[in-house]
C-alpha cells in the first residue's frame, strides 16, 4: 500500500506509486514488466538480491547498505542515511562530514549477515586493502579472527602526487620533504589481525623515479600532518615495497591503527624526487628556423633544478 522506492548507493533515486504484485505460473522470474504488450524486463547482470517479508526500518536499511557497499566496493551517497556505515550491532564503523567520503572500502567479518570480506579495492583499483590477495574474495583462504570486526577507509580525493608548499593538504612533519596530496581516514572496529595496503601512484608522481628508501608512512590522529608520525620500512612492524607504480605497505596492525580507533594516513618522502617534485601543466616544443623553442608551465616547483 505504500509508494515504491528505488535507491542508488543508499540515496533515494526515484519514487513511484505502489504497484500490485501479480503471481503467475512461469518457468523464470523477471525484474521489470513483462506481458504480451510490453517487455521492459531487466537484461543485465546482478550480483546479489536480498528479499524481506516486511518493510525495513531506516537503521536496518543502513546495515544492509553497509553490507552491500563494503562487499562490492561502492561508496554510499553521503547525503543519505545520516552519512554513516553500521554493522549488525548498530555500531558506527565509518562516518564523516564529507571531507573523506570518497572511494570508501573495507574488509571485515560479521557472522550475523555472513559478511566475510578479506580483500577490497576501489572501483578504479587505485587502493587495495586486504588480509591477503587472491583472484576473488571467495578463493581467498586468509582468516579474520573477530566477529563483528571491520576495517574501513575513505579518502579526501586529492591528487595522487605531491603538491607545492602553499597548497592545502601539504602539512608534513620534520624530515619529510614532500608527500602525496591525498589523505585517507581509517576506522578500526574490533579488527585485531594484520593487513596490507596497496596505493597506486598517478603518472603526475613520476612513478619511475620512486626510491623505496625515501618512502614513509605518515600516521596522524587529527588530520593535521605537521605533527604526524613518519614510519619507515622495517619499523613498527611494517614493510614498504614498491612495484612501479604501486606502493605496498604490509604488516599493518593495531600498533598503527589502534583497536576501535581511527587514524589519518598518507605517504611521505625524505627526498624531493620521491614523489614528483615538479607538477607540469604543459610542455611544448616548436621548430623555429634552425632551432627548437621549448615552452612549459608548472603548477609547482620544489627543490628542482
Amino acid at each position: 500500500t505504500s509508494a515504491e522506492t528505488l535507491q542508488k548507493n543508499g540515496l533515494n533515486y526515484a519514487l513511484g506509486a505502489a504497484q500490485a504484485i501479480h503471481i503467475v505460473s512461469r518457468t523464470k522470474n523477471y525484474i521489470g514488466l513483462s506481458n504480451t504488450n510490453t517487455d521492459s524486463t531487466f537484461g543485465g547482470l546482478i550480483s546479489e538480491i536480498i528479499l524481506y517479508n516486511r518493510e525495513l526500518t531506516t537503521t536496518e536499511q543502513q546495515k544492509i547498505n553497509t553490507y552491500l557497499s563494503l562487499k562490492y566496493g561502492l561508496t554510499l551517497d553521503r547525503t543519505g542515511m545520516s552519512s554513516t556505515y553500521l554493522n549488525t550491532n548498530g555500531d558506527v564503523i565509518y562516518t564523516d562530514g564529507g571531507t573523506y567520503w570518497n572511494n570508501i572500502i573495507g574488509i571485515g567479518r560479521d557472522d550475523v549477515e555472513s559478511f566475510y570480506q578479506k580483500q577490497s579495492k576501489t572501483t578504479t583499483d587505485t587502493v587495495r586493502l586486504y588480509r591477503s590477495l587472491n583472484l576473488t574474495n571467495q578463493l581467498n583462504t586468509s582468516t579474520i579472527s573477530n566477529s563483528p570486526s571491520y576495517l574501513v577507509m575513505g579518502s579526501d580525493g586529492a591528487r595522487m602526487c605531491s603538491v607545492f608548499s602553499s597548497a592545502t593538504h601539504n602539512e608534513k612533519p620534520s624530515g619529510i620533504i614532500t608527500r602525496l596530496a591525498r589523505e585517507w581516514k581509517i576506522y578500526n572496529t574490533n579488527f585485531s589481525d594484520s593487513y596490507s595496503l596497496d596505493i597506486k601512484l598517478n603518472s603526475c608522481a613520476l612513478p619511475s623515479t620512486v626510491t623505496i628508501a625515501h618512502l614513509r608512512l605518515l600516521v596522524d590522529d587529527d588530520a593535521d600532518f605537521s605533527n604526524a608520525t613518519a614510519i619507515a620500512s622495517g619499523t613498527s612492524g611494517i614493510t614498504i615495497t614498491y612495484t612501479n607504480p604501486v606502493i605496498t605497505i604490509s604488516g599493518l596492525s593495531t600498533s598503527i591503527i589502534p583497536l576501535n580507533g581511527l587514524r589519518y594516513i598518507t605517504i611521505g618522502s625524505t627526498n624531493s624526487i620521491t614523489p614528483l617534485p615538479v607538477e607540469l601543466v604543459s610542455f611544448h616544443a616548436d621548430c623555429k628556423d634552425e632551432a627548437i623553442e621549448l615552452k612549459w608551465q608548472t603548477a609547482s616547483e620544489i627543490n628542482n633544478h
